[in-house]
């Protein structure tokens, strides 16, 4: 956010939940302030998007929420969802990661991204007899060195081995941030890591000793039943002082000629001028926006996702209590809804414009998420691989 000395006008760029978020703690840190919401598409809740079709809920984005991060149910608290919150079954949550030409189940015992249970891992089948004998090893390794930060991929390598890292932890790390982890700092994505290496001298043994700990704090995340965008619905509600302009793109934003404030051309030439202005953009559009104060780059190296999911009903094989009239079996039929996804990952400098199908079939052109209905979601975020599930 840029503060200019006249905060009676704030413009916020972004109608996605961080910027309809922005809007909202602003009506309620300035009363009587004006905030203007400019959104380039026709919709608020930028990449959260839920359909409904053929009776399932399709999350076109995020499909759920980090439930240790307190903002998310802190959230839900203020706009009255706490009720409408829901879980993923367990036992109907299946994950699998692809290793060659097949589909191998993540082990029991994974805590975060890296596996507790050498036992569970080795039947899985997703490290080689040598892979697994590294990972084996960890607990024996000495701790690194105290001061500095590493990639992910390097620290990894460096405690489990180059294969566990290739196989087990870059695709689930890739289906949180759709990076790469040779350039992913730790500490600023799992400190925790790097915390317990230095606390316990292991990575595997300090979760372990965490592990009870763990499982008592609750599911790990959390969705709504009618979908994420109840988030979105909620806030755009609750927006009483806010002018929301949906269909409109900002093309730049720089200081105001005066000196004072600033000045925000839409694309249509029409010109804003702000006080305050919050960015609530992707990072490459931050970048184009400012580039002409010189303070952000409008290049770097962004990565395209795709997801594409499958549904599909399937007869269980003892229908549900019913009665019988005229001969007939008038007992209503059970069925069991199943739910695979897949995410590809790809380089792009741009938005995604460049996508790997890990199912070799042409990309679909909305991508999305499905989950039954009214029902608790299954999670499955598994880049450049392979995740199944059925709920």
């Amino acid at each position: 956010m840029a503060f200019g000395t006249d905060l009676s006008r704030v413009v916020v760029v972004g109608g996605g939940i961080a910027g309809l978020a922005a809007a909202l703690r602003l009506e309620r840190l300035y009363p009587g302030a004006e905030v203007v919401l400019v959104e380039s598409r026709p919709r608020l809740g930028g990449t959260i998007l839920t359909e409904e079709v053929s009776g399932f809920l399709v999350e076109g984005g995020p499909d759920s929420f980090l439930a240790r991060k307190p903002r998310g149910i802190g959230l839900c608290k203020e706009l009255g969802l706490t009720c409408d919150l829901i879980e993923r079954v367990a036992r109907n949550c299946r994950t699998y990661v692809r290793l060659g030409s097949e589909l191998r189940p993540l082990p029991a015992g994974l805590t975060g991204m890296i596996p507790t249970r050498l036992d569970a891992l080795a039947s899985s089948g997703i490290l080689s007899p040598e892979g697994l004998a590294r990972f084996a090893c960890e607990s024996e390794l000495p701790a690194g060195p105290e001061a500095g930060d590493e990639s992910i991929a390097a620290f990894v390598t460096r405690r489990l081995g180059r294969e566990a890292y290739e196989r087990l932890v870059e695709p689930l790390m890739s289906g949180i941030y759709a990076g790469d982890g040779e350039q992913l700092s730790l500490a600023a994505t799992f400190p925790n890591l790097r915390q317990l290496e230095r606390e316990y001298g292991s990575v595997t043994r300090g979760l372990l000793a965490g592990s009870s700990e763990s499982a008592a704090a609750g599911p790990p995340f959390l969705s709504l039943r009618g979908g994420m965008r109840d988030l979105v619905a909620g806030l755009a509600e609750r927006l009483v002082d806010t002018t929301v302009v949906t269909g409109r793109t900002v093309a730049s934003v720089r200081r105001a000629a005066h000196g004072h404030g600033y000045e925000l051309e839409l694309a249509d030439g029409e010109t804003l001028s702000a006080g305050a202005v919050v960015l609530a953009t992707p990072a490459y559009v931050t970048g184009a926006l400012v580039a002409s104060t010189r303070r952000l780059s409008s290049r770097g190296p962004w990565t395209a996702t795709a997801t594409s999911s499958h549904a599909s009903r399937t007869p269980m094989s003892s229908p549900a209590p019913g009665r019988r009239a005229n001969g007939r079996d008038e007992r209503p039929k059970r069925t069991r809804s199943y739910v695979s996804t897949s995410v590809g990952t790809g380089d792009a400098m741009s938005p995604p414009t460049r996508t790997r199908n890990w199912w070799r079939r042409p990309a679909a052109r909305s991508p999305r998420r499905l989950r039954p209905a009214a029902t608790p979601s299954s999670r499955a975020s598994t880049a450049g691989h392979a995740a199944c599930r059925s709920t």
